[in-house]
């Protein structure tokens, strides 16, 4: 302190000491500077961090830094060189979040081996795992969808499996408040491995040593898993039952647990179980439409119980099941009220779904074609009101597509051109050919009546609008035509059919039977006949007026259908007869070929419930 002031102190001591003040003494002898001054020096001549720390400790690696530079090693694919990183970075810089995320990394590059080891590698250097450890394993192996045929990886994964139970025994031992935190992740999970891995019965005895209670009870995502997984393994009419009936059991048992374990019911695990109900027996669709009336709310016509209030909000998902399992048990009644009710827009739906879509439209006009074939079938004569309600259909489907659709995305109905041809069919059932001609203006844009008797040389012209679906008429849809006409009668409308079909020519069956190689034999046969019978009729009438390109287009597609007779012949008669039924259960072929059907719509018994 003398070393700094000394000059200072000498000129003090040579005053009198009645003129020396403590504070001015003070002052000069520590010629210290005051806060302010002091603060803004340092702030001025402080070094860099890394500079300051230079000479004496290299600066701390952090994890989250650790953690950007593994990641971009991985996305620029160098997997082993981030793992090499990670082993030798300092030990301060590696946690348990940094190692979860190397094996997220390993399973999402499809490195099973690799991520097994990194987990193993972690437990090695005494970093304990953590829920999100055996939460990112078992999920990941859960995506392996063929490990059946990779026995070291279902090693691994039940070995995973052991020691997830195992450490959450440990935390509820110690009463760890880490298991308010967790969830059924790696349980979904591992039932998710069993079932890619074929392993039923083993899926079952973990479902029964599941606690009812606790971490590890089971869920809703938890039973949908099981029974999406057993689903699966039913590939024959007897498994199909069996699998129904464990389906109804494991509803029951959730139930029986939900006063100690309360499980929430959602459109997933509702959808999960209606679908394996929907393929077994008669006890089976009693307890799917008792779900669907106990948690939608939906009522049951010959039921006198007034339906619950809603549970469960609707997903697309969901709705489709509902209205598949009506028509898979021959129901069609039922699918077009309970679509009407769907539709009233007074039910609640998730977030984000728009309802219906135009698989739910299918469902309708799938139902209103076996009420009419049932009709047609009985000899009953038909009203006309399932062909006006399917047109009806496909107008609301165009109009909320029109509504709701982004101008200049793209038209999604061309996809939909089944739709168009079930509505056809329900006009074929129907005997209506005036509501079929508009069916066909509306999915091809062209008018049937550019065709009819006093039109001859005007060229059609095609509707043109943004929201025209524009299919390209094809055999089956003209099939319908045409055998309509040769129902009718009438040689007004078989005139205006045959100058239609010469019109759009080799359009119509060109690729047909590499799109459809199933069906393309029955819908031709049907075409066929048809044809010949138009063409016998062409040549006794003389007001068919066709030039000479539509001559000879019609001649052509004539020869063309005549040289698939022996096909027909084989069609007929036996060989190589397709199934023909969209979605059934197995029946045994028919043999004679008016009674093959290509549609459900024609199964005539109805299922009573």
């Amino acid at each position: 302190m003398l070393r700094h002031g000394s000059s200072t102190i000498s000129s003090l001591l040579l005053k009198p000491v009645g003129q020396i003040s403590r504070i001015a003494l003070y002052s000069s002898v520590t010629n210290a500077p005051s806060r302010a001054t002091r603060t803004r020096r340092e702030r001025h001549t402080r070094q860099p961090r890394d500079v300051q720390l230079a000479d004496d400790h290299p600066p701390k690696l952090e994890p989250f830094v650790l953690g950007k530079r593994l990641s971009r090693l991985c996305q620029e694919g160098d997997l082993e060189l981030a793992i090499k990183t990670l082993q030798t970075s300092p030990r301060d810089a590696q946690n348990v979040v940094v190692w979860n995320m190397m094996m997220t990394e390993c399973l999402r590059a499809n490195k099973y081996k690799t991520a097994y080891g990194v987990y193993t590698d972690m437990k090695k250097r005494g970093i304990p795992p953590s829920f999100a450890t055996y939460a990112t394993m078992l999920n990941g192996y859960s995506q392996c969808m063929d490990i059946s045929q990779f026995p070291r990886r279902q090693e691994q994964a039940h070995k995973l499996w052991d020691s997830f139970q195992t450490w959450v025994e440990q935390l509820q031992e110690r009463n760890s408040p880490e298991l308010r935190t967790m969830n059924s992740t790696p349980v979904t999970a591992y039932i998710r491995i069993l079932g890619n891995a074929h392993l039923h019965d083993k899926l079952l005895e973990v479902l029964h040593d599941l606690p009812i209670t606790g971490p590890l009870a089971p869920t809703a995502h938890t039973y949908t898993a099981i029974f999406r997984v057993i689903q699966g393994k039913a590939d024959s009419a007897e498994s199909r039952l069996k699998t129904a009936a464990d389906a109804r059991f494991m509803w029951q048992s959730m139930q029986r647990a939900e006063g100690r374990n309360k499980i929430h019911v959602d459109s997933h695990l509702l959808a999960a179980v209606l679908r394996i109900l929907s393929a077994g027996g008669p006890e089976d669709y009693n307890f799917a439409f008792g779900l669907i009336h106990d948690y939608i709310g939906l009522r049951i016509p010959g039921n006198d119980a007034r339906p619950p209030p809603q549970q469960v909000s609707l997903s697309l998902q969901l709705v489709q099941t509902i209205l598949q399992l009506t028509n898979n048990v021959d129901q069609p009644l039922l699918c077009v009220q309970w679509l009407e009710t769907i539709m009233s827009g007074k039910m609640k739906v998730e977030s984000g779904h728009r309802i219906p879509e135009p698989s739910h439209i299918q469902q309708g006009l799938l139902a209103y074609s076996r009420l009419a074939a049932i009709a047609f079938h009985k000899g009953v004569k038909p009203s006309g009101d399932e062909a006006t309600k399917s047109l009806k259909l496909l107008e609301h489907t165009i109009e909320e597509e029109a509504l709701h659709s982004r101008p200049g995305a793209p038209w999604t109905m061309s996809a939909r051109e089944s739709m168009f041809e079930t509505a056809m069919t329900t006009c074929l059932f129907s005997e209506d050919w005036r509501t079929a001609t508009r069916v066909f203006k509306l999915m091809s844009g062209y008018d049937m009546a550019d065709f009819a008797d006093g039109r001859v040389g005007v060229e059609p012209k095609r509707l043109k609008g943004a929201y025209v679906p524009s299919v390209r008429p094809n055999v089956i849809t003209m099939g319908i035509l045409a055998r309509l006409s040769v129902q009718h009668g009438d040689p007004s409308l078989q005139r205006q059919c045959v100058r239609a079909m010469s019109y759009f020519g080799s359009k119509l069956y060109h690729g047909f039977e590499d799109k459809f190689p199933v069906y393309s034999k029955y819908y031709l046969v049907k075409l066929g006949e048809a044809v010949l019978k138009l063409d016998r009729g062409l040549k006794e009438d003389a007001l068919v007026e066709l030039n000479e390109e539509n001559k000879q287009v019609w001649d052509e597609l004539v020869a063309w259908l005549r040289s698939r007779e022996r096909m027909y012949n084989k069609l007929r008669w036996g060989g190589d007869t397709p199934s023909l039924e969209l979605g059934t259960r197995p029946r045994p072929r028919p043999r004679v070929l008016d009674k093959v059907r290509p549609l459900r719509s024609d199964r005539i018994q109805p299922y009573t419930v």
